[in-house]
């Protein structure tokens, strides 16, 4: 899944609600992923027709739809979603910038039987050492930078249960399936109705999300009823 988002083949579409989580909403979801616990199925919608959608998602540029490939549009899952791709995909370089901060999420290694949250955002500081920062999950070549940091802080058998515990959470992570719910056609209207709908559940639309759906509606029927 998050490999179709970097290629640009899984998309959102600009009808969708931006990106509204809390930070806290964002580390429980990493929260529950850990705990096996379900966190929703995404809904993916196929049109016959490309739409006009997002150049980001989780603050990172996305490359245009990949030509003759099938491109699908989600309709439900885009906070969860950009949560997923922001923070496990978060370049390094993109740390600096002023709102890199939101994707910067942690496992905080060696809480134990502690009730203190597992994942936690660093703010403007550095994260200490024994914080596994999300982005290293997927990629080899910085959870072995990882390790090394590890090695640093910890000798013996509280290096040994913390690399342990690392590799425990990057393989909960990596190993985690999401439900899809595919979409197959339809016009942009019925897309638009099937969000909206899908949305009344959580957090409300506001009026200005709701007339920026109907625009885009509105707007994309106009012009292939006159085509």
């Amino acid at each position: 899944m998050i490999e179709k988002v970097a290629s640009g083949a899984i998309r959102v579409p600009l009808f969708s609600r931006p990106f509204v989580w809390r930070p806290r909403q964002m580390t429980a979801l990493f929260e529950s992923i850990e705990d096996g616990y379900p966190i929703g199925s995404l809904v993916l919608w196929e049109p016959a027709d490309e739409v006009e959608s997002m150049n980001e998602i989780g603050g990172i540029p996305i490359p245009p739809p990949p030509p003759g490939l099938p491109i699908c549009y989600v309709l439900d899952g885009h906070q969860r979603l950009a949560t997923l791709f922001g923070c496990l995909r978060a370049p390094a370089s993109a740390q600096a910038s002023a709102d890199a901060w939101m994707w910067r999420i942690y496992r905080v290694l060696g809480l134990r039987l502690s009730r203190e949250s597992r994942y936690r955002h660093s703010g403007p500081v550095e994260a200490p050492p024994h914080w596994l920062p999300l982005r290293s999950v997927l990629r080899t070549k910085d959870f072995l930078s990882y390790q090394r940091v590890l090695t640093g802080i910890a000798r013996g058998e509280e290096l040994e249960e913390l690399l342990h515990e690392a590799y425990d959470v990057s393989h909960r992570i990596k190993d985690y399936r999401i439900p899809v719910v595919r979409v197959i056609g339809g016009s942009p209207s019925q897309a638009t109705t099937v969000f909206s709908r899908l949305n009344s559940a959580g957090l409300s639309l506001t009026v200005d999300e709701q007339a920026t759906a109907h625009e885009y509606t509105d707007g994309s029927e106009s012009a292939q009823d006159s085509g």
